[in-house]
């Protein structure tokens, strides 16, 4: 489910970059390629009408930001906002449509509604009743969880994915507002003060797949109770086709900004990691991760054995 604005390039302005995007929306960041990433200045000079779209936020304020993109048919720049979603992210989306309409000098915009669609003033864009799309958002969750065989709900965001069961979204729904306390669990989640472990798939010498994650020393991490496989290799991989899932520990010994220091302290079954894992080292942070604080070396040899 998704809230789609159109703008017209009316006036036929230049395609902006993405470098452009950003500068257009001012405080807006991007959240598709790493400043680290070698093809990090090359991504930010290729024209919006060159790739699919792109994933924009306000840093600190966003939770699942929004999308851009361009439709060459109809001449006209689309945004995107995923339902549901925090208030925030329509306040974050809204300025930026602000901007966006300065750079077009078009002041209109108008909603993508297969019964009616709606025009909008970008100076009063505010009067869209956003609040009734992420209730709406809201409950249906609870009607896919009604009407398929499942434990969690992901929630994709711009910086780590989100974990819903059934109970969350009821619990959500029986709040006094439901939509501001959607908004705080997502929104608090994407700026917690820790690492989210990185999934990685290999392959074995006998050609098994397994899954690997990687805990340091001292470093507050955020990993999966129950290891599933991500998003991101749905076309290439099944949770069925995963062997095994292991967890490497890692530890420290000097300069943590020397990566000569780390060194592998030794690697678990994950089953048997969260076993061996003491309660009051990690706390879930939503249905189905939790943030385990910064082990000691001592923490992380009582647990290898």
């Amino acid at each position: 489910m998704s809230t789609n604005f159109i703008m017209k390039n009316i006036n036929n302005k230049e395609i902006p970059t993405v470098r452009q995007i950003l500068e257009i929306g001012k405080n807006i960041s991007q959240y598709d390629v790493s400043e680290d990433s070698e093809d990090y200045n090359k991504f930010l000079d290729t024209r919006l009408d060159e790739i699919e779209f792109i994933l924009l936020g306000q840093e600190g304020v966003s939770a699942r930001g929004f999308e851009i993109c361009f439709e060459k048919e109809i001449e006209s720049f689309w945004i995107r906002i995923c339902i549901p979603c925090s208030i925030n992210d329509f306040n974050a989306a809204f300025n930026f449509i602000r901007n966006l309409g300065n750079y077009l000098e078009n002041t209109k915009v108008t909603t993508d509604d297969e019964e009616e669609a709606a025009e909008y003033d970008i100076n009063t864009i505010e009067k869209y009743p956003y609040k009734e799309d992420i209730m709406n958002g809201i409950k249906q969750m609870t009607e896919i969880f009604k009407q398929n065989d499942m434990d969690t709900l992901e929630i994709y965001s711009i910086h780590r994915t989100v974990s819903f069961d059934e109970k969350m979204f009821t619990e959500i729904i029986k709040s006094d507002n439901p939509v501001e306390k959607f908004s705080k669990i997502i929104t608090d989640i994407q700026y917690l003060d820790a690492f989210s472990a990185n999934q990685n798939l290999y392959k074995s010498n006998e050609s098994s797949i397994f899954g690997v994650y990687v805990l340091t020393e001292t470093v507050p991490t955020i990993l999966p109770y129950k290891p599933v496989v991500e998003y991101r290799y749905y076309n290439v991989v099944k949770n069925e086709d995963v062997k095994r899932w292991e967890i490497r520990l890692v530890g420290i010994n000097g300069d943590s900004k020397d990566s000569s220091s780390y060194e592998m302290l030794g690697v678990m079954e994950y089953s048997e990691f969260i076993e061996k894992l003491p309660k009051d080292k990690y706390k879930f942070i939503d249905a189905g991760n939790i943030l385990v604080e910064g082990l000691t070396r001592e923490d992380m040899d009582a647990i290898l054995g």
